[in-house]
């Protein structure tokens, strides 16, 4: 019950942010008038096909219908993180007449804790980022401006790393507002470091950012004009993997505009990066190869309602494929729909148990895999699919 009060304001909420009337919504969606006001009245939740309908045409993702979707972490969900994570972004901002009274923090010790602030944003750690990256977002803005002019450089490249973990904790923790803002002040510190390719990769979590609050012809323009930028710039791994990852970012963005052809050709151009990088990769806080490339390729036909394609496309993930598990997890959900809406329903049972038994906590947590039960069950409620749908909370 709560789902659907959330799904009926949310839709409520997002359609009359645009001046639409239910009519203009049921054009726009092609769907009838009756699904749009019967959902908005929370007598039903309606099939799977008709939401995507709704969220392209309100220019949003089908998670966004429902609210922000948050981890299964409960550590990820504490507001305090964010208020630390905000007062230490304003307090930087209003330190700058103090910088001249200031020693200019060690080197190697920024380094170090740049480092551990990295691999505990992979770990998942986000309690304990809430404790180390406000004092390290300070030590790093200091560090920038109270070094000398000629020795700024390698200061302003870890307090533009720093920054940018900021903006992808924040995002991960749907504070997207604040992540555009510390994003935007590591691009900043990037453009310091003498490094293009950290500029670009920022840009690219930038472009993310934009997708998350529904601005996917920016965040495409943003993430192509970025690739475009250090296309000549070399041809070394790090560069093809933040190229790599821009021109992913770019076709999720336009594929969610609604540009599904000029989505199919960013994700051609990123094929043939990733076939030169060879295997997955991860640098520059981006994550790109052939199972990225994959991933994009099956949502994007999962977004324009070609499930035979996502299908096809999913085929091609490698077996040594090193997917994290919310990627892996975003990856199964699109295939398990594709299989439902191909009317595969043993396989699709099988790929959702496949992500029950991977981390049973993360899948209660999702709600797209619940939504594809629903839709099950309306072609098949017995044995093992009712069992699932059961301990997920979907069926008593």
């Amino acid at each position: 019950m709560e789902d659907s009060t959330q799904l009926s304001s949310s839709v409520r909420r997002l359609r009359t942010r645009q001046g639409m009337s239910q009519n203009d919504l049921a054009v726009a969606a092609d769907v009838s008038v009756d699904v749009v006001q019967r959902l908005e009245q929370g007598r039903r939740t309606p099939k799977l096909e008709n939401l995507y309908r709704i969220a392209r045409a309100l220019d949003v993702g089908i998670a966004d219908l429902f609210g922000a979707v948050r981890p299964v972490r409960e550590e990820l969900s504490q507001p305090p993180i964010v208020a630390s994570l905000r007062d230490a972004l304003i307090n930087v901002a209003d330190l700058a007449d103090d910088y001249c009274d200031e020693e200019v923090p060690n080197l190697r010790e920024l380094e170090r804790a740049t480092i551990y602030a990295t691999g505990t944003y992979w770990a998942g750690q986000y309690a304990l980022l809430g404790e180390i990256l406000p004092r390290l977002l300070v030590d790093t803005h200091t560090a920038v401006h109270s070094a000398p002019v000629d020795s700024v450089a390698p200061y302003a490249d870890l307090s533009a790393q720093v920054r940018q973990i900021a903006a992808a904790v924040l995002l991960r923790l749907d504070a997207a507002d604040l992540a555009l803002g510390a994003a935007r002040d590591a691009v900043k510190d990037a453009k310091k470091s003498n490094d293009p390719l950290r500029v670009a990769a920022i840009k690219q979590t930038m472009a993310h950012v934009l997708i998350r609050q529904g601005l996917f012809p920016k965040a495409s323009t943003l993430a192509q004009k970025t690739a475009e930028s250090i296309q000549g710039l070399g041809t070394s791994r790090q560069h093809l993997v933040v190229y790599g990852g821009l021109l992913l970012r770019a076709a999720g963005a336009a594929g969610r505009a609604n540009d599904i052809s000029g989505a199919e050709s960013l994700i051609a151009e990123s094929r043939d990066a990733a076939a030169r990088v060879g295997s997955d990769s991860t640098d520059y806080m981006l994550s790109f190869g052939p199972s990225q490339v994959t991933v994009q390729q099956t949502d994007t036909c999962v977004i324009s309602e070609n499930y035979s394609g996502a299908l096809r496309a999913a085929r091609r993930m490698p077996r040594n494929s090193s997917l994290n598990l919310l990627g892996r997890f975003r990856h199964l959900s699109d295939v398990s729909l594709a299989q439902t809406r191909e009317g595969q329903v043993e396989r699709a049972t099988d790929t959702l148990l496949t992500m029950e038994s991977a981390a049973p906590n993360l899948m209660r947590a999702q709600r797209l895999p619940n939504l594809i039960l629903r839709e099950l069950l309306d072609l098949r409620e017995q044995g093992r699919l009712r069992e699932l749908a059961v301990r997920q909370g979907v069926v008593d």
